[in-house]
């Protein structure tokens, strides 16, 4: 398999670090606060969302099962180990309906106030 980086050699550490979010800490911590979000869902056709640090992809995979056909996702994620978990996931009638972005939240200021009809951050913590 690929490094997601490709101009340095991977890391095992890191690789191991984002299988062990996406098998210990999402299901327990990252799931329950997802079913929160889902449940305040809008109901828009077309619907374009934003995943904030998309980690392991369990809330945009939720997103995509449950919003229509016609909705559209950007997960963003600055994680390449974590996002690369997250693009396993999808499920190949989901592909045209989901863009992964590499990037973090000083990113979204500048994406434009009136881009998304939906912006969703779970468990997002910062650093410093």
């Amino acid at each position: 398999m690929a490094s997601p980086r490709s101009s340095a050699s991977p890391s095992v550490r890191e690789q191991k670090l984002a299988r062990v979010i996406d098998r210990e800490v999402a299901p327990v911590w990252h799931d329950r606060f997802a079913r929160l979000l889902l449940r305040e869902l809008p109901d828009i056709e077309g619907l374009f969302a934003l995943d904030v640090h998309s980690g392991p992809g369990h809330t945009t995979s939720e997103l995509l099962q449950r919003l229509g056909e016609s909705a559209r996702i950007v997960a963003l994620g600055r994680d390449p180990w974590l996002m690369q978990i997250s693009k396993s996931k999808v499920r190949p009638e989901w592909k045209r309906r989901v863009y992964f972005k590499a990037g973090d939240m000083d990113d979204v200021p500048e994406m434009g106030d009136d881009t998304y009809d939906l912006c969703v951050a779970n468990l997002v913590l910062g650093e410093q």
